[in-house]
């Protein structure tokens, strides 16, 4: 199998960073992600990781359930990389499930400076900010999304929050 080779070549060359991406890659795709964080761990501990491997690594560590890894790991992916909407995404979503929302919203801010018609991040930003408390900022978040992308979900529920100005 590609997996069996894969190993075959890291075993030759244990320090071949790129045979190692491979490896984790293909182990990624087998869903076998206990496998990915440790072959892609290796990986970015030798010169030439990228965002994209940071990336990679932070997404097998999630699936493991290894959440305070994978949050570091992802945020290495967006220093690498901070263009990649995917990579401030991902990192996000994760900062969200161990409930750090101000530090997500942050982070979408940031974003959404570079990129302001990002529908995804806008709908993102809703949630944090909501799940924060923050139901005026979630509410305009919300609006901005369905702005960028009319079909986006409906927010209707945060109108329950909406202040009410004299």
């Amino acid at each position: 199998s590609a997996i069996t080779l894969a190993e075959e070549a890291v075993a030759i060359n244990p320090l071949e960073s790129s045979a190692l991406l491979h490896l984790g890659g293909l182990f990624l795709a087998e869903y076998l992600y206990h496998q990915a964080a440790q072959v892609l761990a290796r990986h970015v501990s030798l010169s030439g990781a990228t965002g994209d491997s940071w990336y990679m690594l932070s997404f097998a560590l999630h699936q493991t359930g290894d959440i305070d890894r994978a949050i570091k790991a992802g945020e290495r992916a967006v220093e690498a990389a901070p263009e990649r909407t995917d990579f401030v995404m991902h990192l996000t979503g994760l900062l969200g499930l161990v409930g750090r929302y101000g530090d997500a919203a942050e982070r979408l801010n940031q974003l959404l400076a570079a990129h302001p018609n990002e529908a995804a991040a806008w709908r993102s930003l809703a949630g944090m900010l909501e799940a924060a408390g923050q139901f005026d900022g979630a509410l305009k978040a919300a609006n901005r999304a369905v702005i960028e992308r009319p079909d986006a979900v409906s927010y209707t529920h945060l109108r329950a929050h909406e202040t009410v100005l004299d």
